[in-house]
């Protein structure tokens, strides 16, 4: 059951759709609680929310279900075992992980020794696995694999809508400070319904963060998904409720969470779910009063609605779900099915009604405009016929509760298809494939960016994610500096060689890793050709020159550079004269400055070129080495995954991308 499910909307005798019914029909197949993870199994408590604090402060007023208390006991004596005597573990699957489990043990009814309290927690060690952050934490558990997606980009960094989005930053107490250090994370903190209102939920927390402050130098922050514990019970009445009852339910749950890690000086993180906790007691978190933390805005009571002249069966119809197996096998299908479903609403609608209705402009109760609700890839031909029969250009800048417009809404939907690719609860991440979004897709998103004549440069930045606006095409402006840099150490380190008077073999065997693109024959030419060996060298140099004039290293682009040089001896026209390829040295130099990256590698490059990084715009692309290498090779001619024999023309003759070009290789 979605959120839309609660808004109620035009009742349905009326014969009139709402806007909250064109909801249904676009999200039709995703049918979740949103905050609550209602597929796990019954006894999981997989919610970070306190069992103890279901109203506010310490007034619970639930009690768990006794039989899954006594499993849970078990589940807990089990844990122990495998806890050493400081109720911490080190996983063995997972080494940048440990697992703390402190619990309450007290004598009750009549029986000595009884677990009342009990959490559990996770200490993350980002450093180890940030090369690969998304894949790692969405192995051990939902709720990692929730706050890594939710939260994080997939270095382990916090996103930059949540430190820079003039709404998605919340109370914007939280930057790059959270960029670093371990970070203690809150699975559950649960006290028996017997025991509750003394404070032990309280107490259990504070005696974890001071143990885990005075061993753990390091962790800065620990963080908690404040929300309703998924336990049998609450599951149990939500389903005896009506829509609207079990909404408020669930909310008022949450609402009571909040209030208790509130409480423990947790504030929220921008606008998710998420809640942080600073050490540093000079943080601007540290100062901001719970009052003052941002709250995620209510629903809107009322609502203009969105009227199209047609029943409901063509929302609930079973072919609009993705329900059968030739839908999982072929979700284009059951995507075409959705589409055409909404384009007939759509018809349906525009034949009675003129385009001009002020209802097209209306938004539901989550602030979404029509616009908003076909901002999705699957939803590509829908939005063409807004675009084609609607004055849509009204809607591009209205943002809905969230803070998204239109184009923001979709462009977060392309990040998401770019990055993740989801199998029931798995989450794969799949950014490092990433090789463009379609030009369908490109077309969408800038008529929703307000673009009606797009330059190539537009179309180049939009395929490829750009979100400095200054992208080259694929790469970014800190990516060419990261390869100009390794391109003119690399030209430094090797012509050197030459005054150590080494043979050729000596020469091949010291530089073997730079020559691992260069095709077999012509390393073996290089141990027997001087000029070949300085001509390899010297093509460093011309690489770092057309980064240095705004130009992706092309074949074309640096042929070009190597010309106006005017080199003579023409040892570089030597060298790629006899089978050596310009491609073969910028594949290295993409290897190459991966290795000395802040999060991919030692970070010597950050380290050197700090203050000039700085100076650069910062770019969603600016760490995406693999991605780029792949569609540079791609188009220079290569296979993405094989070292490249030839270098073919890409590139039209200003730089730009051929963007037909791409998609026609990657056919």
């Amino acid at each position: 059951m979605s959120l839309s499910s609660y808004a109620g909307g035009v009742p349905k005798e009326s014969g009139l759709i709402g806007i909250e019914d064109i909801s249904k029909a676009v999200n039709s197949g995703n049918e979740s609680l949103d905050h609550a993870d209602v597929s796990s199994d019954e006894d999981d408590s997989i919610g970070c929310g306190s069992d103890e604090e279901m109203s506010a402060g310490e007034e619970a007023e639930d009690e768990d279900d006794e039989e899954d208390g006594e499993d849970d006991e078990e589940d807990d004596e089990e844990d122990d075992e495998e806890d050493d005597e400081d109720g911490y573990s080190e996983s063995d699957e997972w080494a940048w992980l440990k697992t703390f489990s402190p619990e309450v043990r007290r004598d009750a009814d009549g029986k000595p020794d009884q677990q009342v309290a009990s959490c559990k927690a996770w200490l993350i060690d980002r450093e180890p696995i940030r090369s690969n952050f998304y894949t790692e934490m969405e192995e051990p558990t939902q709720d990692l694999s929730d706050l890594a997606f939710t939260v994080f980009d997939r270095w382990g960094c916090l996103k930059a809508e949540i430190k820079d989005h003039s709404i998605k930053k919340g109370s914007g107490v939280w930057g790059n400070e959270i960029d670093e250090g371990r970070i203690l994370v809150i699975e559950y903190l649960k006290v028996d319904t017997r025991f509750r209102r003394q404070g032990i939920a309280k107490k259990v927390f504070e005696d974890l963060w001071m143990k885990v402050q005075s061993s753990e130098s390091d962790c800065r922050f620990a963080m908690v998904w404040a929300t309703q514990l998924n336990n049998t019970e609450d599951r149990i009445k939500m389903e005896a409720m009506s829509a609207t009852e079990s909404y408020q339910y669930f909310q008022s749950n949450v609402a009571s969470a909040v209030s208790f890690w509130r409480a423990m000086g947790f504030r929220r993180i921008g606008t998710t779910q998420w809640f942080c906790l600073a050490a540093d007691v000079g943080h601007p978190a540290a100062k901001l009063s719970a009052q003052d933390d941002f709250n995620l805005p209510e629903r809107t009571t009322s609502v203009v609605p969105l009227l199209l002249h047609d029943d409901l069966d063509a929302i609930h119809n079973p072919k609009l779900r993705k329900t059968n197996d030739q839908d999982f096998l072929h979700p284009e299908l059951a995507c075409q099915r959705k589409e055409t479903a909404v384009l007939e609403l759509l018809d349906r609608y525009l034949s009675s009604h003129s385009s001009t209705d002020k209802a097209w402009n209306a938004s539901d109760h989550d602030g979404n405009t029509l616009l908003h609700l076909l901002a999705k890839p699957d939803m590509l031909r829908p939005l063409q016929w807004v675009f084609q029969h609607l004055p849509y250009r009204d809607l591009l800048k209205t943002q809905n509760h969230n803070g998204d417009t239109p184009a923001e809404a979709f462009a977060s939907k392309l990040e998401k298809k770019r990055t993740q690719l989801q199998f029931n609860m798995m989450v794969v991440h799949v950014a490092d494939r990433f090789q463009g979004f379609s030009e369908e897709e490109v077309d969408c998103l800038l008529k929703l960016r307000g673009l009606t004549d797009p330059s190539d440069m537009d179309k180049a930045r939009a395929t490829f994610g750009c979100t400095c606006g200054l992208c080259h095409g694929y790469i970014s402006p800190r990516m060419s500096f990261a390869l100009e840099a390794q391109a003119d150490a690399q030209y430094d380190r090797i012509n050197d060689m030459f005054d150590d008077d080494l043979s050729g073999d000596d020469w091949v065997i010291w530089n073997e890793y730079k020559l691992e693109y260069v095709a077999p024959h012509v390393v073996q030419n290089l141990k027997t050709n001087k000029s070949m060996r300085q001509g390899v060298t010297n093509l460093f140099h011309h690489v770092a020159e057309c980064l240095r004039q705004k130009q992706i290293p092309t074949t074309l682009n640096v042929l070009d550079v190597l010309e106006d040089a005017g080199e003579w001896p023409p040892h570089t026209r030597n060298f790629t004269g006899r089978g050596g390829t310009v491609t073969a040295v910028v594949q290295v130099l993409f290897d190459l400055a991966m290795n000395e990256d802040r999060y991919l590698g030692d970070g010597s490059h950050e380290e050197f070129f700090q203050n000039d990084i700085k100076e650069l715009p910062v770019c969603r692309n600016d760490r995406e080495f693999l991605f780029a290498k792949r569609v540079y090779t791609i188009l220079e001619g290569g296979h993405p995954d094989a070292p490249s024999r030839l270098g073919k023309r890409a590139f039209e003759d200003d730089g730009l991308v051929s963007i037909s070009n791409l998609r026609q290789r990657m056919s």
